[in-house]
């Protein structure tokens, strides 16, 4: 069982059938719309609203290399240059980066190259150049999501030869990158995000009265107008106990920060 699978189930088992109906389904039967009460909680709740904002609130930490990255160099000055770094989606498998988080060259590749006419001379100043630097290393976390998988650095790096990009990328579609430890977490925030627009949906029509015969609208009522409140719960959830969730599956940052916190020098 998937992640999402969970979530459905979750929500199905902890919300009265009669109350996800009306929320759900009312309009498709109305219009004898072929569908399901399980494609429409995945599309409207689950897919909208909640992988949507697990992605906000957290992601996957992965390295790129930079020589899978296009470098573009912006001359600020003589002696200063903007660079911009693209990311191919296809290295990224198609996933968008949602934050960057840090470029290190720690092989001393970044370094001032001399611009020659001459092209003995140029290749035999880089080399000069880049054997001073061997060992210096450079690092910077001073970076900017500037546009999809294109990121300005602000730092003064020169002209990188080597060296790999840390990002924050979405989860996997299906949250195949989840635990299955953290499907509980995941199943009360589905819940969480279903009463929302249960009570979003449907408190409006109760008080017009347009539901449908058939149900007893006074425990009907009493039910919707408890989610009132859900709103406030997901946000609290998602901030507070679903980002911590996310943060401990993403095993590259849980190691970083295990590490610093058992060496911290």
């Amino acid at each position: 069982m998937s992640a999402i699978q969970y979530g459905i189930s979750h929500i199905m088992r902890k919300i009265p059938a009669e109350v996800l109906h009306l929320a759900f389904l009312r309009k498709a039967d109305y219009f004898s719309v072929k569908t399901s009460l399980e494609k429409q909680i995945s599309d409207l709740v689950i897919r909208n609203v909640v992988l949507k904002d697990t992605n906000i609130v957290g992601g996957m930490t992965i390295t790129i290399s930079l020589e899978k990255c296009n470098l573009t160099y912006y001359e600020k000055n003589r002696t200063e240059h903007n660079l911009v770094i693209t990311v191919p989606f296809r290295v990224t498998n198609g996933k968008k980066i949602l934050s960057p988080l840090s470029l290190v060259d720690d092989l001393g590749g970044s370094s001032r190259y001399n611009v020659s006419n001459n092209s003995l001379i140029s290749a035999m100043n880089n080399k000069v150049n880049h054997d001073a630097h061997i060992g210096s290393g450079f690092a910077t976390s001073n970076l900017e999501l500037i546009a999809p998988n294109t990121i300005l650095v602000y730092e003064e790096c020169d002209y990188l030869t080597t060296g790999y990009l840390k990002v924050l990328v979405e989860n996997n579609e299906n949250l195949s990158n989840i635990s299955p430890k953290s499907y509980i977490n995941f199943g009360k925030l589905c819940v969480l995000a279903a009463k929302q627009f249960i009570y979003n949906k449907l408190v409006i029509d109760i008080d017009k009265g347009v539901l449908y015969g058939g149900h007893e609208l006074s425990k009907i009522t009493d039910i919707i107008n408890s989610y009132e409140s859900a709103s406030e719960e997901y946000d609290t959830f998602l901030e507070e106990k679903w980002m911590k969730t996310l943060f401990a599956n993403d095993k590259p940052a849980m190691s970083n920060f295990l590490k610093a916190m058992v060496s911290p020098t």
